[in-house]
């Protein structure tokens, strides 16, 4: 499977007003942004056949049906059901979460109310994290990832992303990595184990992606999704921003495959890390 690299992107870089967090403006620059994204996509598929892997359908172990099932006792309906539909739409993600749960890694999925989150340990200023063997959600985090149209030009073949899925993506991959370990010693030791949390961060995030995308390519009854389509399922996803500076930034640009893949590689890791760099934090561990 080639990867093509948005070497072009250069060509933006007038368009300084590309993306604004929490904002839901259309803005003018994301036309040639999305349409250069749909132009190379389609200038790989032209030059070879695309084969997406679908991830065989899989159920889930005992394991992982006993932490659902806790779930659904202490959790409302709505959010049982969005947190289920969620592990449930990219057999990808079904696949990693079996893994965790059989292995000990992952035993509980919890969500806190905003008065118990206010006053619950966490690592961060997050709305979703880990602590030990649980992933933990806030129930105003789940209410705003049901918000999946965050580009306002409608295509009737959108296919919009499940940020849902995204998330527990994300956090499984840090279950599974384990927590980074700081070496005593000089600055030097300090560096290194900051390089690493982000490095962690960065192959989170492809992973959250591509579950993500796995997700959307069931949604669309096991088909590979277009090239405008890969790029719709990128502008409309809630945390969009990392990818989208790993598009524009100067170096370090991210490979997408042409079925929109993104390879966890250390070339890619890169290029996220350095779009983390330069944004605010953000709402998940």
């Amino acid at each position: 499977m080639r990867a093509w690299t948005f070497n072009a992107i250069e060509l933006l870089s007038a368009h300084t007003d590309i993306y604004r967090e929490g904002s839901r403006s259309v803005r003018r620059s994301w036309i040639p942004m999305r349409a250069l994204v749909i132009h190379l996509l389609v200038v790989g598929i032209s030059l070879a056949a695309v084969q997406q892997a679908i991830a065989a359908s899989v159920a889930p172990n005992r394991e992982l049906e006993t932490i659902l099932g806790k779930l659904r006792t202490n959790a409302s309906n709505d959010q049982y059901r969005q947190i289920d539909d969620a592990v449930k739409s990219s057999p990808n993600l079904f696949d990693q979460l079996n893994r965790l749960a059989a292995s000990g890694k992952l035993t509980e999925i919890v969500v806190l109310t905003s008065a118990a989150a206010s006053n619950a340990p966490k690592p961060g200023p997050f709305s979703a994290w880990m602590t030990g063997t649980s992933m933990v959600f806030t129930e105003s985090l789940l209410s705003q990832l049901t918000k999946n149209r965050e580009y306002d030009v409608v295509y009737p073949d959108d296919i919009l992303p499940n940020n849902t899925t995204f998330v527990l993506g994300h956090l499984a991959f840090h279950l599974n990595a384990g927590k980074v370990i700081a070496k005593p010693g000089d600055v030097s030791h300090l560096n290194d184990y900051i390089a690493a949390m982000l490095d962690q961060e960065a192959r989170a995030y492809i992973q959250a992606w591509n579950d993500a995308l796995n997700a959307a390519v069931q949604q669309n009854n096991d088909k590979p999704l277009t090239p405008h389509q890969i790029a719709d399922l990128m502008f409309n996803l809630h945390y969009r921003f990392a990818f989208l500076k790993a598009l524009r930034q100067p170096t370090d640009k991210i490979q997408l495959e042409q079925n929109g893949v993104i390879e966890e590689n250390e070339s890619n890791a890169n290029a996220i890390t350095t779009a983390l760099k330069s944004s605010s934090l953000a709402d998940i561990q």
